[in-house]
């Protein structure tokens, strides 16, 4: 694989663009320190197997101790098993954190003094459509050997020699086609690391652990519950990173918290913490995708809830109640917007239960598409759900396109809509698995390449994490999620996004001639530019019923 280096960095600029709470966790390791790493990850490295997987809950360090364990065998001579180190990431962000994690490492352990490069790629599929990609590697100065983070793609693994690391398996694309580009790497001694934490029974990294066990495949497999990492101390070294003093009583509330956090979703919890892969749909968009995407400048999500009782209060009384909280709360947000850039909004309906969700998109300069703000709203009736839409859209500078949940009840807010705005404006979506077939995976897509901001805000995260592959489409499934959720903002999204795709809508303007702009004309009925010869014919009513002349 060809590649060309854009620019050399070093350990500090490259810990500035990674996520702060990761680059103050590194800046305050010592690697170097006895009991840096806990029991089950000094396990990880001490297994040398060719082939080596791990089966884990989350936040329990496998991936933090694979950094360490390259760094050591990238300053490792060839002669003595040192080699090249491919790190093969979910998504392209934390291929730049794991180099970044090495970096430190290596700066730590043996000083500074190694190469760190951010260089492009050929991403292409099909050569008649070339596409580059970014990535970042670490020259060990004293072997050459390298530690290079690329994407998920198949095809820049092949040909390549040495070892890879394959994180979050699980959440690849197409995991399978992934380890089959990997396998050859075994005919020149090389090494596979496979990392994860479940996504399904029926997803490939399950299949691979259970075909495993039954024999078909050499892999030595770890597995790593969240029990497992609180049981080696877990909990100590975080409390101690933050500045928290250890007690037995701070550490049990610590874990309780973390057990209720999933709520009624016991099949999420055993996934995410026991490593027991859920026998539901496979979920579709990982918290890894999804918090690479965080924007934490956009504004906290306005959550506007009202009683059963509003519903029946008189319509102007309701009126002027969201008159004021639109006044009040949106106005503000509305008057911040750039008005260069145009806004489009999708919309998913609710009316009692779930949440409305209405998600406005401006498009940046750069295409990136970044919500200035997310309004929900739970219990509201009709014509105020109704009110709000009319105020925020008619707000949105450059509005070009909408697109709303015309499903159900939705039907006749989004007619409502369309009649203000244009139908040829406000796609109204009858939600099918045909629409979440062919859109989901654009939102995907955009998620991926970094072009959809996503807020700091835990239950959209939780929305989005509920999108699954049901019967092989990606869709929100008919189940309560969070708090009693369903996904509202997921849909919101993909409906803003395939709003963003459609073409712009642009009104065209006229200026009617006035008499008075009109050329004046002479006695004879001649304009004063016109010559003698040129005859001005009136048309009067005889000329027309004689029907020409």
């Amino acid at each position: 694989m060809e590649t060309k280096t854009v620019a050399e960095l070093s350990t500090r600029q490259l810990l500035q663009e990674i996520k702060p709470e990761l680059a103050q966790v590194l800046v305050d390791v010592d690697p170097a320190k006895d009991g840096f790493l806990m029991k089950h990850q000094q396990a990880w490295v001490a297994d040398q197997s060719p082939l080596k997987l791990a089966e884990k809950g989350r936040r329990t360090g496998i991936t933090f101790a694979e950094a360490f364990d390259d760094v050591i065998v990238a300053n490792t001579a060839r002669s003595e098993g040192g080699d090249n180190t491919f790190y093969i990431g979910d998504t392209r962000p934390k291929g730049r954190e794991f180099i970044a994690t090495c970096a430190m490492f290596r700066e730590k352990l043996l000083g500074a003094g190694a190469i760190i490069e951010r260089f492009e790629y050929s991403e292409s599929v099909d050569p008649a459509t070339p596409k580059t990609a970014t990535g970042y590697r670490l020259v060990d100065p004293v072997t050459g050997n390298r530690i290079e983070g690329l994407s998920s793609n198949p095809a820049n693994i092949r040909g390549l020699q040495g070892r890879v690391v394959i994180d979050e398996a699980a959440f690849h694309p197409d995991v399978v086609e992934v380890m089959k580009a990997v396998n050859a790497l075994l005919i020149g001694f090389g090494v596979i690391r496979v990392i994860s934490s479940h996504n399904g029974v029926a997803n490939a990294f399950n299949q691979v652990i259970q075909e495993t066990r039954a024999g078909v495949y050499d892999y030595v497999i770890h597995k790593v519950t969240f029990d497992d990492a609180v049981a080696n101390g877990l909990y100590e070294r975080l409390a101690r990173a933050r500045g928290r003093t250890p007690t037995e009583a701070d550490k049990a509330e610590w874990y309780r918290r973390i057990r209720r956090s999933y709520g009624s979703d016991l099949d999420a919890m055993r996934e995410e913490l026991d490593a027991i892969p859920k026998k539901s749909a496979i979920q579709y968009l990982s918290r890894v995708l999804i918090e690479s995407c965080v924007d934490a400048g956009i504004p906290p999500v306005i959550r506007l809830e009202k009683p059963s009782e509003f519903g029946l209060l008189p319509p102007p009384q309701r009126e002027r109640d969201i008159a004021d909280w639109l006044q009040l709360v949106i106005d503000p947000l509305l008057k911040a917007l750039s008005p260069r850039l145009t806004h489009v909004v999708g919309a998913d309906f609710a009316r009692s239960g779930d949440a409305t969700c209405l998600v406005p998109l401006a498009i940046m300069p750069n295409l990136r598409r970044r919500p200035p703000f997310i309004i929900e709203m739970k219990n509201v009736p009709f014509e105020q759900q109704q009110q709000v839409y009319r105020h925020v859209i008619s707000g949105l500078p450059r509005f070009t396109c909408g697109a709303f949940d015309a499903s159900g009840n939705g039907a006749q807010i989004a007619e409502h809509v369309a009649g203000k705005f244009g139908h040829e404006r406000i796609h109204q979506i009858k939600m099918s698995s045909g629409w979440y077939e062919l859109n989901m995976p654009k939102l995907r897509k955009a998620l991926e390449d970094l072009t959809l901001s996503v807020p700091s805000d835990e239950l959209i995260v939780e929305d989005l994490r509920m999108v699954r592959l049901v019967n092989g489409v990606p869709m929100v499934p008919r189940e309560t999620g969070q708090k009693g959720r369903h996904g509202d903002s997921a849909i919101a999204y993909c409906l803003a996004w395939f709003a963003s795709e459609q073409d712009s809508y642009q009104e065209f303007a006229y200026e009617a001639v006035t008499r008075a702009d009109a050329p004046q004309r002479s006695s004879m009925g001649m304009r004063p530019d016109e010559s003698s010869d040129d005859r001005d014919i009136k048309v009067t009513g005889g000329f027309r019923h004689r029907k020409g002349l």
